[in-house]
């Protein structure tokens, strides 16, 4: 899994879309997931909204 900062930007949805076109399971990390749910693609993608709950972003950066 990789997981993209800023995923409902310009460059992040860009580099978002094509890992889920590859096949490639992503986590998206931002700011407004309104804004994410028009930009990102409806599956391959697990949205994770704030960089502040520790617990929704671990699991993609510590996992064994």
């Amino acid at each position: 899994m990789i997981l993209v900062t800023g995923a409902a930007g310009f460059c992040g949805s860009r580099i978002v879309s094509l890992l889920s076109k590859e096949g490639i399971a992503t986590r998206g990390l931002v700011r407004n997931p309104e804004k994410a749910r028009g930009r990102l693609p409806e599956q391959g993608v697990e949205v994770v909204t704030d960089v502040a709950q520790t617990w929704s972003v671990a699991p993609t950066t510590y996992r064994a």
